[in-house]
């Protein structure tokens, strides 16, 4: 009845979503008016409030029926076209006030929820749109349930939610463990390595759950040796900071990589500080060796950019050389400072300043990683006198920094690891403008070949940052610094030449990021010109004339289909040599 209305409630009711078609609405009109609200202020809350949704559906229902026609294929296009249009529009306009409103919203009025969720075109649109609203309790919601229903492989790189990433790992070490042996394995693990390196707590628990699965008798032979190899890629991936490379994205371990590295190596520092004071508060030991919180401040001031306190990393040395066995262990445990380490033998802009701390170094170093201490400290010498060259070859035989640097190379994977630390950082910032760019870059390059061809588990990611880096680089063609002569055109176009063959002799164990990267350069302001494409291609024939994998010929198909590798393919004269489009044969079991 109009009597028990009261001004507030009623110009509260005429704001509300499409007021102005309830039946009600003329009683509240007519006891807000009543009470002294103008008719102005009334029409403009009834005006703003309205949306004429059920009026909107209603006129979509009616296209939809006069567009579907006879055929089935024709009524999919249509549904198909208008799906997508909606998804769009959900994309552009959906806020946290629009969740919690649905959220909000009674039971019986939810009842479109679960037809989402058994689509899966509605799917993807809700993956979607919690890449870009993280913190949403509706979206959560929505992804928790699509796992619990088995729908994985949506699923893939939503790993900042535990019980999705639980699910989504359980399903994805079924997959590797089911895998053909070859490239579908390899892709497969790569793909469960990346999830659980996406953060601290993945990475602790699919360690967790990888060791679960080795001690367990009903583990198969076969799953069991793939379930090693990824636990021991995944402790690789800690010592030498190959964290994020994307076995579906294009980039290697940039800054975002960095980032989780130093999250990752801070979180599992802490959480071991703790466990060993409660150790020792629980058995009553007193002694403490100060090991943890050695390891500790060398991991911290690395996370922080801040230089090292060389009189602790000699500490730091001088307790694990003296440590038993189990604080041997304690020091592996901390990849990251063994990382600071490397950095302070190999790194131009963090070395040790003091003879002292690099004889640290290299000890520490080698005592952890049980690798050769002459390798190492050869290797480190050799990459400093190098700096001071305009030119080198790499050589096995003879005298000199070039010479020194392949054969430590050759003798310890992880001195091979510090020559790529080197490498990575004295051709980066400024240097494509020197003058001995175009002398310099190919004996790097070749130092990244011999690394990733010695020791291709270990070596190849860090090498092919190194390439690629180089790759991307656009040094400025005929003048150098102060006006000298730098880059020309012609050594510029060899060094990508020799770049390009570099990815072509990874290509067999590293396509998915060779090739993902070769087609980003090939966007926008890409490095990759028609006639690189061309040389790419036309060796890429000569060298891998098939068959391949069906995962294989997926991948290289996103490469050859991009427009412009389309266009450099399909010119011929005028100074452009034909190259045939690769023939992908497919072979399966291979």
């Amino acid at each position: 009845p109009t009597s028990t209305l009261t001004p507030a409630t009623s110009l509260a009711f005429l704001s509300t979503k499409d007021a102005v078609l309830d039946p009600s609405c003329m009683s509240h009109v007519a006891a807000a008016t009543s009470s002294g609200a103008s008719q102005t202020e009334v029409v403009n809350t009834l005006i703003k409030s309205y949306s004429n949704i059920p009026g909107e559906v209603a006129l979509l229902a009616g296209w939809l029926k006069e567009l579907q026609g006879n055929t089935a294929e024709h009524k999919s296009s249509v549904v198909g076209a208008v799906v997508e249009s909606v998804q769009e529009c959900l994309l552009e306009s959906f806020t946290e006030d629009v969740a919690k409103g649905i959220l909000n919203m009674d039971k019986t009025e939810l009842v479109w929820i679960n037809s989402m969720l058994k689509e899966e075109a509605w799917m993807k649109m809700l993956v979607r749109l919690r890449a870009s609203h993280k913190d949403s309790a509706l979206l959560t919601y929505f992804l928790t349930q699509m796992s619990k229903a088995g729908h994985h492989s949506l699923l893939h790189g939503q790993t900042d939610n535990f019980g999705v990433f639980h699910g989504l790992l359980g399903h994805m070490l079924s997959e590797l463990a089911a895998a053909r042996q070859g490239r579908e394995e390899e892709a497969r693990r790569a793909r469960a390595r990346k999830a659980c390196l996406s953060a601290p707590r993945t990475f602790c628990y699919g360690k967790a759950q990888l060791e679960r699965l080795l001690e367990d008798p009903e583990t198969g032979d076969v799953a069991r040796r793939r379930f090693k190899d990824l636990r021991d890629e995944l402790d690789v991936a800690t010592l030498t900071g190959d964290l994020g490379v994307d076995a579906e994205g294009s980039e290697g371990a940039g800054e975002a990589d960095k980032r989780k590295a130093t999250e990752l190596s801070l979180y599992l520092s802490d959480l071991r500080k703790e466990a060993e004071g409660k150790k020792r508060r629980k058995t009553g030991e007193e002694h403490d060796d100060g090991l943890a919180a050695l390891l500790y401040d060398v991991v911290r001031l690395r996370a922080l950019d801040d230089p090292q306190d060389e009189a602790k990393l000699q500490k730091l040395n001088s307790v694990v050389s003296s440590a038993p066995e189990a604080g041997v262990a304690r020091a592996k445990s901390e990849p990251m400072a063994t990382i600071t380490f490397l950095e302070c033998m190999f790194d131009p802009k963090k070395r040790a300043k003091s003879a002292d701390t690099f004889k640290a170094c290299v000890s520490y170093v080698s005592k952890v990683t049980g690798s050769d201490a002459a390798a190492l400290g050869d290797a480190a010498r050799a990459c400093e006198e190098l700096e001071a060259l305009v030119k080198f070859v790499p050589r096995m035989e003879g005298e000199g920094p070039e010479a020194d640097v392949v054969r430590a190379a050759m003798r310890s994977w992880v001195a091979a690891a510090g020559i790529m630390i080197w490498s990575r950082r004295f051709t980066g910032g400024d240097f494509p403008e020197g003058t001995s760019y175009p002398t310099l870059v190919p004996g790097v390059l070749s130092l990244a070949r011999l690394a990733a061809q010695t020791y291709p588990s270990e070596c190849t990611a860090g090498a092919f940052d190194v390439v690629a880096q180089i790759f991307k680089q656009k040094p400025t063609l005929g003048g150098g610094k102060d006006g000298e002569t730098g880059c020309t055109e012609k050594q510029n176009g060899a060094i990508k030449e020799q770049c390009l063959r570099f990815f072509l002799y990874v290509l067999p164990v590293y396509s998915r990021p060779a090739l993902n990267f070769l087609t980003e350069q090939c966007d926008g302001a890409g490095n990759l010109d028609e006639s690189l494409i061309r040389y790419f291609v036309s060796y890429f024939n000569k060298a891998f004339p098939g068959p391949f994998p069906r995962d294989f010929v997926e991948e290289f198909e996103k490469f050859v289909n991009n427009p412009r590798v389309v266009q450099a393919l399909g010119k011929a004269g005028a100074g452009a040599v034909k190259v045939s489009r690769p023939n992908l044969v497919v072979k399966e079991g291979i």
